[in-house]
Protein backbone atom coordinates (compact mmCIF):
# COMPACT_ATOMS: atom_id res chain seq x y z
CA UNK A 1 0.00 0.00 0.00
CA UNK A 2 2.75 2.23 0.75
CA UNK A 3 4.89 1.44 -2.68
CA UNK A 4 1.27 2.53 -3.81
CA UNK A 5 1.08 5.34 -2.80
CA UNK A 6 4.50 6.15 -3.73
CA UNK A 7 4.14 5.57 -7.04
CA UNK A 8 0.73 7.49 -7.44
CA UNK A 9 3.36 10.25 -5.96
CA UNK A 10 5.96 9.86 -8.54
CA UNK A 11 3.63 9.70 -11.13
CA UNK A 12 1.94 13.11 -10.36
CA UNK A 13 5.46 14.79 -10.25
CA UNK A 14 6.31 13.51 -13.35
CA UNK A 15 2.84 14.40 -15.07
CA UNK A 16 3.59 18.33 -13.50
CA UNK A 17 7.12 18.46 -14.06
CA UNK A 18 6.96 17.12 -17.95
CA UNK A 19 6.29 20.24 -19.29
CA UNK A 20 8.88 22.13 -17.91
CA UNK A 21 11.28 19.70 -18.87
CA UNK A 22 9.93 19.48 -22.27
CA UNK A 23 10.76 23.25 -22.55
CA UNK A 24 14.37 23.10 -21.25
CA UNK A 25 14.93 20.00 -23.80
CA UNK A 26 13.60 22.99 -26.62
CA UNK A 27 15.36 25.69 -25.27
CA UNK A 28 18.77 23.50 -25.44
CA UNK A 29 18.41 22.60 -28.99
CA UNK A 30 19.14 24.35 -32.01
CA UNK A 31 16.03 25.29 -32.93
CA UNK A 32 15.20 27.65 -35.82
CA UNK A 33 14.49 30.74 -32.94
CA UNK A 34 17.65 30.24 -30.90
CA UNK A 35 19.95 30.56 -34.38
CA UNK A 36 17.44 33.05 -35.56
CA UNK A 37 18.24 35.18 -32.38
CA UNK A 38 22.07 34.56 -32.64
CA UNK A 39 22.30 37.28 -34.62
CA UNK A 40 22.81 40.58 -33.55
CA UNK A 41 20.23 41.93 -36.36
CA UNK A 42 17.38 40.05 -34.91
CA UNK A 43 17.83 41.05 -31.63
CA UNK A 44 18.37 44.83 -32.73
CA UNK A 45 14.97 43.91 -34.94
CA UNK A 46 12.95 42.91 -31.95
CA UNK A 47 14.36 45.84 -29.59
CA UNK A 48 13.63 48.34 -32.28
CA UNK A 49 9.89 46.51 -32.99
CA UNK A 50 9.71 46.66 -28.60
CA UNK A 51 10.24 50.10 -28.80
CA UNK A 52 8.16 51.10 -31.27
CA UNK A 53 4.97 49.55 -29.29
CA UNK A 54 5.96 51.21 -26.26
CA UNK A 55 6.06 54.59 -27.53
CA UNK A 56 2.39 54.04 -29.14
CA UNK A 57 0.78 54.23 -25.68
CA UNK A 58 -0.66 57.47 -25.02
CA UNK A 59 0.77 59.03 -28.25
CA UNK A 60 -2.79 60.34 -29.01
CA UNK A 61 -3.06 62.57 -25.68
CA UNK A 62 -4.44 66.31 -25.80
CA UNK A 63 -1.10 68.60 -27.21
CA UNK A 64 0.54 70.69 -24.56
CA UNK A 65 2.26 74.78 -25.03
CA UNK A 66 5.11 73.63 -26.88
CA UNK A 67 3.77 71.25 -29.37
CA UNK A 68 0.89 73.67 -29.92
CA UNK A 69 3.40 76.23 -31.05
CA UNK A 70 5.96 73.96 -32.90
CA UNK A 71 4.06 71.53 -34.71
CA UNK A 72 0.45 73.08 -35.64
CA UNK A 73 -0.59 76.36 -37.27
CA UNK A 74 -1.76 77.69 -34.78
CA UNK A 75 1.12 80.68 -34.18
CA UNK A 76 2.48 80.05 -38.11
CA UNK A 77 -0.59 79.53 -40.23
CA UNK A 78 1.54 80.65 -43.64
CA UNK A 79 4.92 79.89 -44.94
CA UNK A 80 5.63 84.06 -45.49
CA UNK A 81 4.55 84.50 -41.42
CA UNK A 82 6.82 80.90 -40.97
CA UNK A 83 9.72 83.33 -42.36
CA UNK A 84 8.86 86.54 -39.63
CA UNK A 85 8.39 83.68 -37.31
CA UNK A 86 12.24 82.50 -37.66
CA UNK A 87 14.29 86.09 -36.77
CA UNK A 88 11.37 86.67 -34.43
CA UNK A 89 11.47 83.84 -32.12
CA UNK A 90 14.53 82.12 -30.04
CA UNK A 91 13.75 78.56 -31.91
CA UNK A 92 15.52 77.06 -34.60
CA UNK A 93 13.20 76.86 -37.94
CA UNK A 94 14.09 73.97 -39.76
CA UNK A 95 11.58 71.58 -37.30
CA UNK A 96 8.55 73.73 -37.35
CA UNK A 97 9.72 74.32 -41.30
CA UNK A 98 9.10 70.61 -41.18
CA UNK A 99 5.69 70.78 -39.14
CA UNK A 100 4.12 73.02 -41.41
CA UNK A 101 4.45 71.06 -44.61
CA UNK A 102 3.96 68.01 -42.41
CA UNK A 103 0.60 69.50 -40.80
CA UNK A 104 -0.67 71.03 -44.54
CA UNK A 105 -0.45 66.86 -45.81
CA UNK A 106 -1.82 65.22 -42.52
CA UNK A 107 -3.72 67.63 -40.65
CA UNK A 108 -3.19 68.58 -37.09
CA UNK A 109 -4.29 65.29 -35.50
CA UNK A 110 -2.52 64.83 -32.37
CA UNK A 111 -1.06 60.97 -33.44
CA UNK A 112 0.31 62.41 -36.94
CA UNK A 113 1.70 65.35 -35.49
CA UNK A 114 3.66 63.11 -33.56
CA UNK A 115 4.55 61.07 -36.11
CA UNK A 116 7.95 62.57 -36.96
CA UNK A 117 9.20 62.72 -33.44
CA UNK A 118 8.19 58.95 -33.10
CA UNK A 119 10.05 58.01 -36.19
CA UNK A 120 13.17 60.09 -35.64
CA UNK A 121 13.12 58.39 -32.46
CA UNK A 122 13.21 54.49 -33.52
CA UNK A 123 15.81 55.43 -36.40
CA UNK A 124 18.24 57.12 -33.24
CA UNK A 125 18.09 53.83 -31.40
CA UNK A 126 19.33 51.94 -34.62
CA UNK A 127 21.75 54.89 -35.32
CA UNK A 128 22.99 54.31 -31.48
CA UNK A 129 23.35 50.75 -31.61
CA UNK A 130 25.81 51.52 -35.17
CA UNK A 131 27.48 53.91 -33.26
CA UNK A 132 28.07 51.59 -30.19
CA UNK A 133 29.14 48.79 -32.56
CA UNK A 134 31.86 51.00 -34.26
CA UNK A 135 33.51 52.08 -31.49
CA UNK A 136 32.90 49.37 -28.24
CA UNK A 137 31.77 46.04 -28.88
CA UNK A 138 29.09 44.24 -30.28
CA UNK A 139 27.13 43.32 -26.93
CA UNK A 140 27.73 47.17 -25.74
CA UNK A 141 25.92 48.22 -28.97
CA UNK A 142 22.82 45.84 -27.72
CA UNK A 143 22.86 47.06 -24.23
CA UNK A 144 22.95 50.70 -25.52
CA UNK A 145 20.02 50.04 -27.41
CA UNK A 146 18.09 48.06 -24.71
CA UNK A 147 18.32 50.95 -22.58
CA UNK A 148 17.22 53.25 -24.89
CA UNK A 149 14.54 51.16 -26.17
CA UNK A 150 13.16 51.23 -22.23
CA UNK A 151 14.48 55.04 -21.25
CA UNK A 152 11.49 57.15 -20.33
CA UNK A 153 13.55 60.21 -21.38
CA UNK A 154 13.69 58.95 -24.84
CA UNK A 155 10.21 57.93 -24.95
CA UNK A 156 8.76 60.71 -23.56
CA UNK A 157 10.53 63.12 -26.44
CA UNK A 158 9.48 60.28 -29.22
CA UNK A 159 6.45 60.80 -28.72
CA UNK A 160 6.41 64.65 -28.50
CA UNK A 161 5.62 66.82 -31.26
CA UNK A 162 9.04 69.02 -30.46
CA UNK A 163 12.21 69.35 -32.31
CA UNK A 164 14.73 67.03 -29.54
CA UNK A 165 14.24 63.91 -31.18
CA UNK A 166 14.77 65.24 -34.72
CA UNK A 167 18.25 66.75 -33.25
CA UNK A 168 18.89 63.54 -31.66
CA UNK A 169 18.89 61.61 -35.11
CA UNK A 170 20.51 64.17 -37.13
CA UNK A 171 23.67 64.24 -34.30
CA UNK A 172 23.86 60.67 -34.52
CA UNK A 173 23.88 60.59 -38.34
CA UNK A 174 26.80 63.01 -38.66
CA UNK A 175 28.84 61.07 -35.54
CA UNK A 176 28.32 58.01 -38.50
CA UNK A 177 28.69 59.92 -41.49
CA UNK A 178 32.15 61.54 -39.67
CA UNK A 179 33.45 58.32 -38.78
CA UNK A 180 32.91 57.05 -42.57
CA UNK A 181 34.87 59.90 -43.76
CA UNK A 182 37.62 58.63 -42.07
CA UNK A 183 37.58 55.47 -43.12
CA UNK A 184 36.58 56.87 -47.19
CA UNK A 185 37.77 59.94 -47.17
CA UNK A 186 38.01 60.41 -50.94
CA UNK A 187 33.84 59.58 -51.33
CA UNK A 188 32.82 63.19 -52.71
CA UNK A 189 28.91 62.58 -51.36
CA UNK A 190 29.66 61.48 -48.12
CA UNK A 191 30.96 64.93 -47.69
CA UNK A 192 27.58 66.39 -48.47
CA UNK A 193 25.65 63.93 -46.76
CA UNK A 194 27.80 65.10 -43.90
CA UNK A 195 27.64 69.16 -44.21
CA UNK A 196 23.39 68.21 -44.82
CA UNK A 197 23.52 66.45 -40.68
CA UNK A 198 25.75 68.88 -38.96
CA UNK A 199 23.97 71.49 -40.70
CA UNK A 200 20.30 70.43 -39.90
CA UNK A 201 21.71 68.93 -36.22
CA UNK A 202 22.05 73.37 -35.35
CA UNK A 203 18.99 74.17 -37.30
CA UNK A 204 16.77 71.79 -35.68
CA UNK A 205 18.50 73.07 -32.32
CA UNK A 206 20.83 75.61 -32.01
CA UNK A 207 22.15 73.76 -28.69
CA UNK A 208 23.56 71.26 -31.51
CA UNK A 209 26.57 74.23 -32.59
CA UNK A 210 28.53 72.32 -29.58
CA UNK A 211 29.12 69.51 -31.47
CA UNK A 212 30.16 71.05 -34.46
CA UNK A 213 33.11 73.06 -32.11
CA UNK A 214 34.25 69.12 -30.57
CA UNK A 215 34.15 67.81 -34.19
CA UNK A 216 36.44 70.70 -35.19
CA UNK A 217 38.75 69.02 -32.95
CA UNK A 218 38.47 65.95 -33.44
CA UNK A 219 38.91 66.69 -37.23
CA UNK A 220 42.88 67.77 -36.29
CA UNK A 221 43.97 64.15 -35.73
CA UNK A 222 42.76 63.28 -39.81
CA UNK A 223 45.30 63.66 -42.66
CA UNK A 224 45.54 66.72 -44.19
CA UNK A 225 43.44 66.84 -47.17
CA UNK A 226 40.01 65.65 -45.06
CA UNK A 227 40.80 67.79 -41.90
CA UNK A 228 40.76 70.82 -44.26
CA UNK A 229 37.93 69.83 -46.13
CA UNK A 230 36.38 69.11 -42.73
CA UNK A 231 37.10 72.45 -41.74
CA UNK A 232 35.68 74.28 -44.14
CA UNK A 233 32.54 72.79 -44.02
CA UNK A 234 32.35 73.23 -40.12
CA UNK A 235 33.48 76.48 -41.49
CA UNK A 236 30.50 76.90 -43.53
CA UNK A 237 28.07 76.17 -40.87
CA UNK A 238 29.74 78.15 -38.05
CA UNK A 239 29.37 81.29 -40.46
CA UNK A 240 25.25 80.52 -41.10
CA UNK A 241 24.73 79.93 -37.19
CA UNK A 242 26.36 83.30 -36.16
CA UNK A 243 24.54 84.85 -38.85
CA UNK A 244 21.20 83.92 -37.18
CA UNK A 245 22.07 84.75 -33.61
CA UNK A 246 23.49 88.05 -34.52
CA UNK A 247 20.11 88.55 -35.82
CA UNK A 248 18.48 87.37 -33.04
CA UNK A 249 20.69 88.94 -30.82
CA UNK A 250 19.61 92.27 -32.46
CA UNK A 251 16.05 91.42 -31.78
CA UNK A 252 16.27 90.59 -28.93
CA UNK A 253 15.06 86.74 -29.31
CA UNK A 254 17.84 84.94 -27.83
CA UNK A 255 16.44 82.42 -25.26
CA UNK A 256 19.21 84.23 -22.03
CA UNK A 257 16.97 85.19 -19.10
CA UNK A 258 13.73 82.73 -19.66
CA UNK A 259 12.06 81.82 -16.34
CA UNK A 260 12.30 78.03 -17.15
CA UNK A 261 15.93 78.07 -17.52
CA UNK A 262 18.52 77.49 -14.66
CA UNK A 263 22.27 77.41 -13.97
CA UNK A 264 24.36 74.69 -15.12
CA UNK A 265 26.06 73.57 -12.22
CA UNK A 266 28.28 70.48 -10.39
CA UNK A 267 25.00 69.58 -9.10
CA UNK A 268 22.87 69.84 -12.09
CA UNK A 269 25.57 68.00 -14.12
CA UNK A 270 25.06 64.87 -11.39
CA UNK A 271 21.59 64.97 -11.43
CA UNK A 272 21.53 64.92 -15.70
CA UNK A 273 23.89 61.81 -16.18
CA UNK A 274 22.72 59.78 -12.83
CA UNK A 275 19.04 60.48 -12.55
CA UNK A 276 17.31 62.37 -15.37
CA UNK A 277 19.27 60.28 -18.14
CA UNK A 278 19.49 57.42 -15.82
CA UNK A 279 15.40 56.22 -15.14
CA UNK A 280 14.18 59.53 -16.48
CA UNK A 281 12.89 61.25 -12.57
CA UNK A 282 10.80 57.66 -12.88
CA UNK A 283 11.95 55.44 -10.16
CA UNK A 284 12.87 58.43 -7.23
CA UNK A 285 10.66 61.76 -8.22
CA UNK A 286 11.88 65.25 -7.28
CA UNK A 287 11.61 68.55 -9.02
CA UNK A 288 14.47 69.72 -10.92
CA UNK A 289 14.06 73.14 -9.32
CA UNK A 290 14.83 71.96 -5.80
CA UNK A 291 18.22 71.49 -4.57
CA UNK A 292 18.90 67.76 -5.14
CA UNK A 293 21.34 67.39 -2.09
CA UNK A 294 18.36 66.78 0.72
CA UNK A 295 16.36 65.13 -1.46
CA UNK A 296 19.71 62.20 -1.94
CA UNK A 297 20.51 62.69 1.76
CA UNK A 298 16.88 61.04 2.63
CA UNK A 299 17.12 58.93 0.04
CA UNK A 300 20.20 56.65 0.70
CA UNK A 301 19.05 53.71 -1.95
CA UNK A 302 18.72 56.83 -4.73
CA UNK A 303 22.35 57.41 -3.96
CA UNK A 304 24.28 53.87 -3.78
CA UNK A 305 22.38 53.29 -7.18
CA UNK A 306 23.58 56.39 -8.43
CA UNK A 307 26.96 55.96 -6.54
CA UNK A 308 26.94 52.26 -8.76
CA UNK A 309 25.81 53.71 -12.03
CA UNK A 310 28.60 56.71 -11.90
CA UNK A 311 31.02 53.99 -11.00
CA UNK A 312 29.87 51.88 -14.29
CA UNK A 313 30.28 54.99 -15.96
CA UNK A 314 33.80 55.85 -15.11
CA UNK A 315 34.60 52.42 -16.02
CA UNK A 316 32.99 53.52 -19.23
CA UNK A 317 35.36 56.59 -19.50
CA UNK A 318 38.68 54.74 -18.67
CA UNK A 319 38.45 52.09 -21.75
CA UNK A 320 37.26 54.60 -23.81
CA UNK A 321 40.74 56.98 -22.85
CA UNK A 322 43.01 53.88 -22.76
CA UNK A 323 42.00 53.73 -26.87
CA UNK A 324 43.39 57.54 -26.74
CA UNK A 325 44.76 57.10 -30.21
CA UNK A 326 41.64 55.35 -31.54
CA UNK A 327 39.60 58.51 -33.49
CA UNK A 328 36.38 56.75 -32.61
CA UNK A 329 37.17 56.77 -29.18
CA UNK A 330 38.01 60.68 -28.98
CA UNK A 331 35.12 61.61 -31.18
CA UNK A 332 32.65 59.60 -28.95
CA UNK A 333 34.28 61.72 -25.65
CA UNK A 334 34.40 64.77 -27.29
CA UNK A 335 30.94 64.72 -28.96
CA UNK A 336 29.54 63.32 -25.24
CA UNK A 337 31.35 66.24 -23.37
CA UNK A 338 31.13 69.15 -25.95
CA UNK A 339 27.33 70.67 -24.58
CA UNK A 340 28.11 69.55 -20.82
CA UNK A 341 31.68 71.54 -21.23
CA UNK A 342 29.94 74.84 -23.41
CA UNK A 343 26.99 75.25 -21.05
CA UNK A 344 30.01 75.03 -18.06
CA UNK A 345 32.00 77.80 -20.03
CA UNK A 346 28.81 79.98 -20.30
CA UNK A 347 27.97 79.73 -17.08
CA UNK A 348 31.30 81.52 -15.60
CA UNK A 349 30.76 83.80 -18.57
CA UNK A 350 27.78 85.18 -16.53
CA UNK A 351 25.18 83.58 -18.39
CA UNK A 352 23.69 82.46 -15.82
CA UNK A 353 19.97 80.93 -17.32
CA UNK A 354 21.11 79.08 -20.41
CA UNK A 355 19.83 74.80 -19.46
CA UNK A 356 16.95 72.68 -18.78
CA UNK A 357 17.40 69.08 -19.18
CA UNK A 358 15.59 68.63 -22.74
CA UNK A 359 18.22 70.77 -24.48
CA UNK A 360 21.14 68.63 -24.28
CA UNK A 361 18.97 65.98 -24.80
CA UNK A 362 21.12 65.03 -27.59
CA UNK A 363 23.85 63.34 -25.38
CA UNK A 364 21.57 60.76 -23.99
CA UNK A 365 22.54 57.96 -26.55
CA UNK A 366 26.37 59.13 -25.96
CA UNK A 367 25.67 58.67 -22.45
CA UNK A 368 24.22 55.10 -22.94
CA UNK A 369 26.88 53.90 -25.02
CA UNK A 370 29.41 54.55 -22.28
CA UNK A 371 27.63 53.24 -19.43
CA UNK A 372 26.76 50.06 -21.78
CA UNK A 373 30.91 49.77 -22.45
CA UNK A 374 31.57 50.51 -18.90
CA UNK A 375 29.29 47.22 -18.15
CA UNK A 376 30.34 45.32 -20.68
CA UNK A 377 34.00 46.35 -20.83
CA UNK A 378 34.52 44.89 -17.19
CA UNK A 379 36.99 41.77 -17.66
CA UNK A 380 36.04 39.56 -14.66
CA UNK A 381 33.18 37.07 -16.41
CA UNK A 382 31.18 36.78 -13.08
CA UNK A 383 31.26 41.04 -12.14
CA UNK A 384 30.36 41.85 -15.33
CA UNK A 385 27.35 39.72 -15.60
CA UNK A 386 26.20 41.56 -12.58
CA UNK A 387 26.81 44.89 -13.40
CA UNK A 388 25.09 44.39 -17.22
CA UNK A 389 22.16 43.42 -14.88
CA UNK A 390 22.07 46.03 -12.71
CA UNK A 391 22.20 48.22 -15.74
CA UNK A 392 19.38 46.97 -17.38
CA UNK A 393 17.09 46.14 -14.07
CA UNK A 394 17.36 50.05 -13.43
CA UNK A 395 16.55 50.77 -17.61
CA UNK A 396 13.49 48.18 -17.57
CA UNK A 397 12.20 49.17 -14.04
CA UNK A 398 12.52 52.46 -14.90
CA UNK A 399 9.71 52.47 -17.22
CA UNK A 400 6.49 51.01 -15.51
CA UNK A 401 7.73 53.42 -12.58
CA UNK A 402 6.97 56.11 -15.57
CA UNK A 403 3.90 54.65 -16.33
CA UNK A 404 2.46 54.84 -13.30
CA UNK A 405 3.46 58.25 -12.72
CA UNK A 406 3.56 59.97 -15.76
CA UNK A 407 -0.41 61.02 -15.42
CA UNK A 408 0.23 62.64 -12.31
CA UNK A 409 3.52 64.06 -11.16
CA UNK A 410 6.59 65.17 -12.75
CA UNK A 411 8.70 62.63 -14.17
CA UNK A 412 10.77 64.17 -17.08
CA UNK A 413 9.19 66.60 -17.28
CA UNK A 414 5.17 68.14 -16.60
CA UNK A 415 2.13 65.98 -17.24
CA UNK A 416 0.67 67.02 -20.12
CA UNK A 417 -3.15 68.53 -18.89
CA UNK A 418 -6.02 67.34 -20.83
CA UNK A 419 -6.97 70.54 -22.84
CA UNK A 420 -9.27 68.96 -25.08
CA UNK A 421 -11.71 67.22 -23.13
CA UNK A 422 -11.67 70.19 -21.24
CA UNK A 423 -12.96 71.81 -24.32
CA UNK A 424 -15.00 69.54 -25.71
CA UNK A 425 -16.74 69.71 -22.17
CA UNK A 426 -17.10 73.73 -22.36
CA UNK A 427 -18.48 73.62 -26.01
CA UNK A 428 -21.31 71.66 -24.71
CA UNK A 429 -22.09 73.98 -21.97
CA UNK A 430 -22.38 77.07 -24.69
CA UNK A 431 -25.91 78.83 -24.45
CA UNK A 432 -26.89 79.81 -27.74
CA UNK A 433 -26.73 84.03 -28.13
CA UNK A 434 -24.49 84.49 -25.37
CA UNK A 435 -20.52 84.30 -25.19
CA UNK A 436 -19.24 82.20 -22.14
CA UNK A 437 -16.48 83.72 -19.67
CA UNK A 438 -13.36 81.41 -18.90
CA UNK A 439 -10.85 82.83 -16.51
CA UNK A 440 -7.33 81.14 -16.05
CA UNK A 441 -4.41 81.85 -13.90
CA UNK A 442 -1.66 80.54 -16.04
CA UNK A 443 -1.34 80.01 -19.76
CA UNK A 444 -4.17 79.44 -21.79
CA UNK A 445 -3.08 78.47 -25.52
CA UNK A 446 -4.11 74.79 -25.23
CA UNK A 447 -7.71 75.61 -24.10
CA UNK A 448 -7.84 78.42 -26.67
CA UNK A 449 -6.47 75.80 -29.55
CA UNK A 450 -8.73 72.85 -28.67
CA UNK A 451 -11.96 75.62 -28.78
CA UNK A 452 -10.72 77.08 -32.07
CA UNK A 453 -10.25 73.48 -33.31
CA UNK A 454 -13.83 72.28 -32.79
CA UNK A 455 -15.06 75.60 -33.63
CA UNK A 456 -16.18 77.02 -29.90
CA UNK A 457 -13.55 79.62 -29.78
CA UNK A 458 -16.30 82.27 -30.92
CA UNK A 459 -18.41 81.51 -27.89
CA UNK A 460 -16.00 81.99 -25.26
CA UNK A 461 -14.17 84.76 -23.99
CA UNK A 462 -10.42 83.51 -22.48
CA UNK A 463 -8.73 85.70 -20.70
CA UNK A 464 -5.92 85.50 -17.55
CA UNK A 465 -8.13 87.03 -14.16
CA UNK A 466 -8.00 89.90 -13.03
CA UNK A 467 -9.76 92.75 -10.72
CA UNK A 468 -10.63 94.87 -14.24
CA UNK A 469 -12.12 91.35 -15.81
CA UNK A 470 -14.09 90.38 -12.88
CA UNK A 471 -15.82 93.30 -12.73
CA UNK A 472 -16.34 93.53 -16.52
CA UNK A 473 -18.31 89.92 -15.86
CA UNK A 474 -20.72 91.11 -13.46
CA UNK A 475 -21.76 94.15 -15.27
CA UNK A 476 -22.59 92.18 -18.14
CA UNK A 477 -26.72 91.72 -17.80
CA UNK A 478 -26.15 88.63 -19.79
CA UNK A 479 -23.76 86.77 -17.75
CA UNK A 480 -25.27 83.76 -15.52
CA UNK A 481 -22.25 81.83 -14.93
CA UNK A 482 -18.26 81.79 -15.56
CA UNK A 483 -16.07 79.14 -15.46
CA UNK A 484 -12.09 79.17 -13.46
CA UNK A 485 -9.63 77.01 -14.57
CA UNK A 486 -7.07 74.98 -13.15
CA UNK A 487 -4.10 73.95 -13.93
CA UNK A 488 -3.01 71.15 -11.41
CA UNK A 489 0.33 70.85 -13.42
CA UNK A 490 0.87 74.48 -13.16
CA UNK A 491 -1.19 76.69 -11.05
CA UNK A 492 0.55 80.11 -10.61
CA UNK A 493 -1.43 82.31 -8.44
CA UNK A 494 -4.85 80.37 -8.73
CA UNK A 495 -5.28 79.55 -4.74
CA UNK A 496 -5.22 83.25 -4.04
CA UNK A 497 -7.55 83.49 -6.92
CA UNK A 498 -10.00 80.99 -5.81
CA UNK A 499 -9.97 82.35 -2.21
CA UNK A 500 -11.33 85.22 -3.87
CA UNK A 501 -14.04 84.35 -5.81
CA UNK A 502 -14.80 81.85 -2.88
CA UNK A 503 -15.23 84.78 -0.10
CA UNK A 504 -17.02 87.02 -2.66
CA UNK A 505 -20.91 86.96 -1.95
CA UNK A 506 -21.99 88.21 -5.43
CA UNK A 507 -20.82 84.41 -6.65
CA UNK A 508 -21.53 80.70 -5.63
CA UNK A 509 -19.48 77.26 -6.75
CA UNK A 510 -21.98 75.61 -9.06
CA UNK A 511 -20.08 72.78 -9.98
CA UNK A 512 -16.75 71.46 -10.54
CA UNK A 513 -15.04 68.92 -13.12
CA UNK A 514 -12.51 67.32 -13.50
CA UNK A 515 -10.09 65.91 -16.23
CA UNK A 516 -6.49 65.18 -16.71
CA UNK A 517 -4.70 67.89 -15.05
CA UNK A 518 -7.49 70.34 -15.05
CA UNK A 519 -9.79 71.24 -12.71
CA UNK A 520 -13.17 73.71 -13.98
CA UNK A 521 -15.12 75.55 -11.88
CA UNK A 522 -18.54 76.92 -12.37
CA UNK A 523 -19.54 79.77 -11.18
CA UNK A 524 -22.36 81.44 -10.84
CA UNK A 525 -23.53 84.82 -10.30
CA UNK A 526 -26.32 85.52 -7.44
CA UNK A 527 -29.57 87.62 -8.70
Amino acid sequence: MQWYGFQKLRSFVVAFLKPYIAALIIMNRENVFTIWLKSPLHVLAIITATAFLLRLYQLGESFWLDEILHSTRHSVATYSHLLRTIISRPEAPLYRILMISWSRLFGENEIWARTPSLIFGILSIILTYRLAKVRCLEKTALLAAIIMCFSPVHIWYSQEGTAYSMASFFVLSAALTFDRLTREPETNWLYFSYLFFIWASVFTHYYCFFFVVSLTFTSFFLQKSTRNRLLLLHAAVTACFATVIYLKYVNNQLITGLGYLRPFTADQLWMLFFHWFLHGNSLWTVSPYASPIPFLRENPLLLAIQLAAFAIFINGLRQLSKEGKNLNSVMLLCSFFSPQAGLFALNLLGFKHLYIERYVFETLPFFYIILAYGAISIKLKSVRYLTALFVLMISITSYPAYLKKNNDVWTVYKPNPDWRSTAEFLAHQEEPGLRAHVLTATYHMGLQYYLNKIEAGRHFSLNYFTPGRLKQIVLEKKTVRFYLVKNLFWKGRFQSIYKRLEEDSRFFLEDTTAFKGIVLYTFSLRH
